[in-house]
């Protein structure tokens, strides 16, 4: 898969310990820019993982045995809110739409799990990140030091209100030409 006339054929399913390899192989390449802003080599570690992946909280796009793609939620800090904590497209596959259709997969999940609003967090020093989440309808409701103090990097603090509208099966297969 190279260049702009790439086709992919990918599948949106629930991701299992087996997937474990391309997910660690997914995050490293798609969050390089991430760990750069932040100073460090490369990006991780992300050892939760390993547990969100056996509780159902992650689901992979998948196209074959390559990982293309995840979304990971987590409950919010409300019963009516749910918490966008990794969202990946392999570069390969950016500028395809994929994020965004990954997006309106964990909006659609959210809203099934009982929450009216998903939030999320990105680098305040990324703003194409948060132009990105921006045009899909997320508004920004705060800047400031990272949750749980992970580091001195300042966060763009996002939130959508999710319409039970999208309350539909999300597209579970992506092809794109």
């Amino acid at each position: 898969m190279s260049g702009p006339a790439a086709h992919i054929c990918a599948a949106l399913r629930p991701a299992t310990a087996g997937d474990t390899p391309g997910i660690d192989a997914l995050l490293d390449a798609a969050f390089q820019d991430y760990a750069r802003a932040l100073g460090k080599d490369r990006p991780g570690p992300f050892d939760a993982l390993a547990g969100a992946v056996a509780q159902g909280d992650v689901h992979v796009l998948a196209s074959g045995d390559t990982v293309l793609g995840l979304i990971h939620m987590q409950a919010g800090d409300t019963p009516d809110t749910a918490v966008l904590a990794h969202l990946a497209v392999a570069p390969v596959a950016q500028g395809l739409g994929l994020g965004a259709g990954l997006l309106v997969a964990a909006e659609t999940r959210a809203l099934r799990l009982g929450a009216g609003r998903l939030t999320l967090w990105t680098l305040a020093t990324l703003p194409a990140l948060v132009g990105f989440y921006s045009r899909q309808g997320y508004v920004v409701t705060a800047v400031g030091p990272p949750p749980c103090g992970k580091d001195s990097h300042p966060r763009v603090f996002l939130e959508k209100r999710l319409s039970r509208a999208l309350d539909r099966p999300p597209a579970t297969a992506y092809a794109v030409a």
